[in-house]
């Protein structure tokens, strides 16, 4: 070639090559200012501001700050309930004559903030005065009829349940706030936006599906001395005795066994997983587990009692009905073990699903299921006469 169009070739050669390094590069502030002079020049093509987004993609951005709030809100609600230390004092029930009957509206508590549930065990016949027994406990005095059949058991918040309760509300806030810095990386787009509903929607379900294998194994499996579990299968067996005895737990004393069973899936969400689909998952799903104690609470309540939100979302079909719940407090207690929403009981009954992992336990190990024996703890008659 001629010599003229050599030396071009290289030039040419030469200017790409330090155009490609420059890029590379961070600009430096003298690339800035050329670039906000003239954005023609090859360096200056990476730092081009984008085009506008199409009107789709606008409304997707939305959509995806509509999420954003929607997550961060019910964040806020889970840390008001974990965090409140508010709680209705233990009634005092005022003895009866026996002449009268002790039906559940004339034990019903005159204290203005008492509840009173509505799934209950038989209510026990009329016991004259001097027979009562009255528990002192540090929120006032009650008759253990509203005490739990546990021993040790009690109904009040200690200062180490508000900050296990409070430890795991603070992990769901951090997660969120991953999960929100993970979803403002990506694209804003129709898809990703339908992604991140079916993931929160997924998370909530699975929570019910969760609860409810955790109280199938917690109702028909163990005992008190079983290790780790022991007080827990012991209070489930306590609960189907006396039901409204849930009632009267505050927020913090029902829900710390369930944080501690979540904080170490909530620090391995933290810690190891980036993808914004399982991380929206995750916190959905360990937050509803975590909160499934309280949901159960609600639905021993009467409508007339029960906390309005409750009332709400009950109706809605969000969490799990008093209807539905008052299915599973029948002996052989052997069906409607999802607590959180309910949606899966229907679904997972009809497959006879907790029927088919019995014969599993029952092919592996010989063990019967309580829903198969009809065993009931022995937690004395005297305190049953009570």
């Amino acid at each position: 070639s001629h010599p003229a169009n050599r030396r071009r070739s290289h030039r040419h050669r030469h200017s790409s090559h330090s155009s490609a390094t420059e890029t590379d590069r961070a600009p430096s502030p003298w690339l800035r200012f050329r670039c906000s002079i003239h954005f023609a020049d090859p360096p200056c093509r990476a730092l081009r501001p984008p085009p506008p987004a199409p009107q789709s993609l606008q409304m997707a951005r939305l959509a995806h700050a509509l999420l954003l709030t929607l997550l961060t809100a019910v964040a806020a609600m889970h840390a008001r309930a974990i965090c409140s230390i508010s709680a209705p004092k233990l009634p005092q029930v005022t003895p009866h004559s026996p002449a009268m009957p002790f039906s559940p509206r004339l034990q019903r508590p005159t204290h203005p903030r008492a509840r009173i549930p509505y799934l209950s065990a038989p209510v026990p016949a009329a016991t004259p005065s001097s027979k009562l027994s009255v528990e002192s406990t540090s929120s006032g005095s009650a008759t253990s009829y509203f005490q739990p059949l546990q021993s040790g058991d009690i109904l009040e918040s200690t200062q180490q349940h508000r900050m296990i309760c409070g430890t795991a509300a603070l992990m769901v806030v951090a997660l969120l706030v991953k999960a929100g810095f993970v979803m403002y990386s990506l694209p804003s787009t129709p898809l990703n936006f339908l992604g991140y509903i079916v993931a929160l929607a997924a998370g909530y379900e699975f929570a019910d599906f969760g609860s409810g294998v955790y109280h199938w194994a917690m109702d028909n499996y163990g005992n008190s001395r079983t290790p780790i579990w022991g007080k827990q299968i012991e209070a489930f067996q306590g609960h189907h005795e006396r039901p409204w005895t849930i009632t009267h737990r505050q927020t913090c004393n029902n829900l710390h066994q369930s944080a501690i069973a979540t904080m170490p899936a909530l620090l391995a969400f933290l810690l190891f997983v980036g993808n914004a689909y399982a991380l929206i998952f995750g916190t959905v799903s360990m937050t509803f587990i975590m909160l499934a104690q309280e949901l159960h609470k609600w639905s021993h309540y009467t409508k007339s009692d029960a906390p309005q939100a409750a009332n709400l979302l009950q109706d809605a079909g969000f969490t799990v009905s008093r209807r539905a719940h008052l299915a599973h407090h029948k002996p052989p207690f052997e069906n409607n073990y999802c607590i959180v929403s309910g949606h899966c009981n229907g679904l997972l009954d009809s497959l006879g699903f907790f029927a088919w992992l019995e014969r599993l336990v029952y092919r592996i190990n010989g063990i019967r299921p309580r829903s198969w024996t009809n065993e009931r703890f022995d937690f004395g008659a005297e305190k049953l006469r009570k």
